[in-house]
């Protein structure tokens, strides 16, 4: 069911997926399934059984998940295989949407109980690449090679023109907007793509830069009636994201145009970031990139530290789960300290925004020497991909549920 698609986790719990470099045989199913229906959506890669699916949708159930990757990374990057960039793999959204699909699949097999598997719930993960098209329409590339200096610190000099350059061109409103609209363009392509399909929820999940991309897009999504988007994303997973710098240092940012954010969630009754759509924050605690955006909803989060988000796999062992939780409830809603009667309103009044990830869900051998390993390796690390699956409901700490 659909497993022969590029860019599918398939049905989670298992199978076969197939990859660009399948044989004859299936290309041939491919082209037999395409002449037969125009309904299939125009995927590079799929098989009878996707045909079969599409005409029994009425009884799928399907989660499509867009991934926004960040700065510098691009499909196909050529650094992604250099030996001399040992983190250059996450250069290639190709293999962070490759990471994100394996993780996925591990931690729903882990963790999903029978009665989510019986479902057999189907992931699609899709991806843009707004930085290719934008750099290659505007001639980037080569501009910044022609004045890039080429004695000394060469290597360093490549790296920063093949990343932190990015953000710098996000702060031009010419290129800032340029991006913005590729990115529009080809989340709307995605749509247009599986516009006959019965999609159950839409994620973004924004990384770094395209956090702040992912967030400028909702935010225009919401502010235009719901109109820019041929779909309305449900949730939006912001991981090592500076956008709360990006909000503190833009111009337009008075406490005015922060009240615009205070959306009230119908169902709780609590402030929230953007209307009809949950955002998160996770990130590292090294992570030197990120910054917190519960601050932006009120100043007085500032004051306290950001919801610190246990290991999943301990918070699944139900006796642990609810000594872990009473812990919390204690500290929150405990009669302790004036600091604590602020955060217990604060929560009471507000949708929080920011986690962050247990320090080791990462290897780190020294804090600053893993700073630029944690930021890049949000794709495949199991506690985001966990808090992840948990909001989308597929996966639960209470195993009763």
């Amino acid at each position: 069911m659909w497993k022969g698609w590029n860019d599918l986790v398939g049905t989670v719990t298992g199978g076969n997926h197939h990859t660009s470099t399948e044989n004859s045989e299936e290309s041939e199913a491919s082209n037999e399934a395409t002449n037969n229906s125009s309904s299939v959506p125009s995927s590079e890669y799929y098989t009878k059984d996707d045909f079969e699916l599409i005409n029994n949708k009425e009884d799928a159930e399907i989660h499509l998940v867009i991934l926004i990757a960040g700065m510098g990374a691009r499909k196909g990057h050529y650094l992604s295989d250099s030996l001399l960039v040992p983190f250059g793999k996450w250069f290639d959204i190709n293999k962070c949407q490759q990471a994100m699909k394996e993780e996925v699949s591990n931690c729903f097999k882990s963790y999903a109980n029978d009665q989510v598997k019986k479902r057999s719930p189907h992931i699609l993960i899709r991806s843009i690449d707004y930085c290719s098209t934008v750099r290659e329409e505007g001639g980037y590339n080569e501009k910044l090679n022609l004045i890039s200096m080429k004695s000394g610190v060469q290597f360093l000099r490549l790296i920063a023109n093949e990343s932190m350059i990015d953000v710098l061109m996000y702060n031009s409103e010419k290129i800032k907007q340029q991006m913005q609209t590729t990115a529009v363009k080809q989340i709307n392509e995605i749509f247009e793509e599986f516009k006959d399909v019965p999609i159950k929820s839409v994620s973004f999940v924004g990384h770094s830069l395209g956090s702040v991309l992912a967030f400028d897009i909702l935010y225009q999504h919401q502010e235009s009636g719901n109109t820019l988007l041929k779909m309305n994303p449900n949730r939006c997973f912001l991981v090592g994201s500076p956008l709360g710098l990006f909000l503190t240092m833009s111009v337009q940012t008075t406490n005015q145009y922060l009240e615009a954010f205070h959306c009230v969630n119908p169902q709780t009754n609590k402030k929230q970031l953007l209307k009809e759509i949950d955002v998160y924050h996770l990130y590292h605690p090294y992570d030197p990139v990120a910054y917190r955006l519960d601050p932006h909803l009120d100043s007085r989060f500032g004051k306290h530290d950001p919801h610190s988000l246990e290991y999943f796999a301990r918070r699944f062992n139900p006796n642990h789960y609810v000594n872990q939780f009473n812990n919390y409830k204690a500290k929150i809603f405990g009669n302790q300290e004036k600091i604590d009667e602020e955060l217990s309103e604060l929560l009471k009044q507000y949708e929080i925004i920011d986690y962050c990830l247990p320090v080791n869900s990462e290897l780190v051998i020294n804090e600053y020497l893993s700073a630029g390993d944690v930021h890049l390796k949000y794709w495949n690390n199991t506690e985001v991909i966990c808090f992840i699956l948990e909001k989308m409901n597929l996966i639960s700490a209470n195993k009763s549920e």
